[in-house]
Parts: structure tokens; sequence; C-alpha cells
């Protein structure tokens, strides 16, 4: 069916939406480790094209929520991703790009430690990452994520549960 390309991965969350419109349900799959997927659902048979719409994450995916955030007709999703407070203090200095070692491009370790992501719908069929300007991205190590409309306001707004215990005491979150 063409689930199995690209993606030998630990993953950890998958979400229907029929992205391109055409009736049938398209699947994203968040991984742990690895670039994530959106499968485009042609009659049944499945292909990767998450690298050509915009939406190939490479953090580490713990969930997936699709909705129209911003009310333009389009669907966006937004995927919660661990952060890392530590990852992105040492990305970012001088002396871990001189001693780097087959981690990758510099951005793409950066962006493992950025955290979640918000990819909106665009003309075209793609997606946009709108992350950092929508302030969504430091959601610490987050588990789950949805959009649900909490204060009635008409707007989707996003729910993250996170929370990892780092210590000997249970309320250590």
């Amino acid at each position: 069916m063409g689930l199995d390309v690209n993606n030998r991965r630990f993953s950890l969350a998958a979400s229907w939406e029929d992205v391109d419109g055409d009736g049938d349900a398209d699947l994203y799959v968040a991984n742990d480790y690895g670039r994530n997927n959106l499968y485009r659902n042609d009659g049944g048979s499945f292909v990767d094209v998450a690298g050509a719409v915009g939406v190939e994450d490479i953090s580490s995916g713990m969930s997936v929520s699709w909705a129209d955030y911003n009310r333009d007709g389009r669907v966006d999703v937004y995927v919660g991703n661990m952060f890392s407070a530590a990852g992105n203090r040492i990305t970012y200095q001088r002396k871990f790009e001189r001693d780097r070692q087959r981690a990758g491009p510099l951005a793409e370790v950066q962006r493992m430690a950025r955290g979640n992501s918000l990819f909106a719908g665009a003309d075209g069929g793609g997606f946009v990452d709108r992350s950092v300007e929508a302030n969504v991205t430091m959601g610490r190590w987050s588990w789950s994520s949805v959009f649900a409309d909490i204060n009635n306001d008409g707007w989707e707004d996003l729910v993250v549960a996170n929370g990892n215990l780092t210590q000997t005491l249970p309320d250590d979150l």
C-alpha cells in the first residue's frame, strides 16, 4: 500500500485528514526518530509527499493534530515534539559547530531541539512552517496535543500535554 516507503522509524502518532481535498483520507505519521511522513492517498495506494509539501518535520514526533487554526479555509497541522533547553543552548554555540561530527547539517541538529511545529496550509496544497512566529515551539516534552476551541470564541486553541519525570520526586515534571 506504500505506507512502509521512507519510514522505518519509531512511529508514535498518526492522524488522518483529507489534506488534498479529494475525498479520501491522507495519513500523517509522527516519528520519534527521523523525519515524519505525510502519505497522500491515491485511490488506496499511499505516496509520501511530506518533503514536497513542506511538512517533513525532523524532530522527535509525539503527536499530530489537524485544524484550520487561522480560519483561512485550508487545513493546518500541529506536531507535538520534544523540546530540549540544553540542546538549544549547545547547538547554537560556536564550539558545537566546530566539534560536531556525523550529526548532520547544523540547522537540522538545531531543529531537533526546537520543539513543536505548526504548519499552516498554503495556496497550491503545500504548507508553511509558522511555528516560531506563532510562538508554539516550546511545549517541553510534548506527549500529546489537540486543537480545541477551549473558550468557545470560534478559534482553535492548542492543548499540549507534557511532562517527564527527571528526578526521584514524583511531583518533579
